[in-house]
């Protein structure tokens, strides 16, 4: 039976966790991406949803006119997010958690964080307008690998088809 697990989990270990089987599936704003592909089975059929947003202080949200080119940007380790940012010019700095920006910012690690969750209004931050990091991205629930999986992921598509066209 799939043992829940709270959301609050560092988002960096969910590849780790269904590996090692300490969690059997992932629902929580799991991007798609070939890398985590090859590791994990994700269950079709996905969802589109509007890429990363850079979230800032209210009082320095002007300072990105210009875009993020040389500026210090807190990022997930391991998150899709880190090679928009690269290529964007940003310097990234690697956390664990988008719960991890408003102090790394207020340590002077970070002016910002990226992400594709809404954590960082929690602790005070803001959204920087007008500055998309990436296009719209598919999003997925994932399984581990393996036959035991295999039962799992058929079930959860099943019911992820009932819900899209109005049975569930």
């Amino acid at each position: 039976r799939p043992r829940a697990r709270p959301p609050h989990r560092p988002r960096a270990r969910r590849l780790t966790a269904l590996e090692d089987g300490s969690v059997d599936m992932v629902i929580w704003g799991f991007a798609v991406t070939a890398e985590r592909a090859e590791r994990v089975r994700f269950v079709r059929p996905f969802y589109a949803a509007e890429g990363g947003r850079l979230f800032a202080p209210p009082s320095s949200i002007s300072n990105f006119e210009a875009g993020v080119t040389g500026v210090k940007v807190c990022v997930q380790s391991g998150s899709y997010l880190e090679p928009a940012l690269a290529a964007a010019g940003a310097e990234v700095v690697g956390v664990e958690s988008s719960l991890d920006y408003a102090p790394a910012i207020a340590h002077g690690r970070c002016a910002a964080g990226a992400t594709d969750d809404f954590a960082p209004l929690d602790a005070g931050l803001a959204v920087v307008p007008g500055l998309p990091l990436l296009s719209p991205t598919s999003y997925a629930v994932a399984v581990s690998r393996g036959a035991a999986a295999d039962d799992l992921a058929l079930r959860v598509s099943g019911a992820l088809v009932d819900l899209y066209t109005g049975g569930g």
